[in-house]
């Protein structure tokens, strides 16, 4: 049932993936079913345990990465895709996943940031950010006046971060 399961997730998330490379969104859709089969899942490999184990993965996220989503940092469709993650491996396979899909995050970004000569702009428009959000206490998206090219997809590294631990690497 493990490799089932693990085949559906990956599934879920490759398509997650497209979807947000192709519009910029994450599906509802895809987000209630990933949800829905996560859960069967957990019925069927832990019996009534499995619906402990899977409110615990598919919660953990929305504590760990609200604060992220407030400011508009990381879209609602990532953190509700990790929602799905967690729902499918449970809350402690989540962390490791969460943990590389930030190193496979940064790591794109960084790559980015070189690429496309943004370092000291982006860094200068972070702390601009951070001194006007301190002097003033007042909520602003994060993304407000950040250009395309300064944004990645992170539906990506989630998706390899996913790929990576269904492959046993991580």
């Amino acid at each position: 049932m493990r490799q089932i399961a693990g085949w559906m997730l990956s599934g879920i998330v490759m398509a997650a993936t497209w979807g947000d490379l192709r519009s910029g969104r994450i599906p509802n859709q895809l987000i209630v079913g990933g949800l829905l089969a996560g859960l069967l899942c957990q019925i069927v490999q832990y019996k009534a345990a499995g619906i402990v184990l899977f409110l615990g993965g598919s919660l953990l996220p929305l504590l760990l990465l609200g604060l992220l989503f407030y400011f508009r940092m990381l879209g609602a469709g990532d953190i509700k895709l990790f929602c799905v993650v967690g729902g499918f491996l449970g809350a402690m396979d989540l962390l490791r996943c969460m943990t590389w899909a930030a190193v496979f995050g940064a790591v794109w970004s960084a790559w980015i940031l070189w690429k496309r000569h943004l370092w000291s702009e982006r860094l200068g428009y972070f702390m601009h950010y951070t001194e006007t959000y301190v002097k003033e206490r007042r909520w602003k998206s994060y993304l407000d006046g950040v250009e395309k090219a300064g944004r990645i997809c992170f539906s990506l590294p989630i998706l390899a971060s996913v790929l990576c631990y269904m492959g046993g690497w991580i």
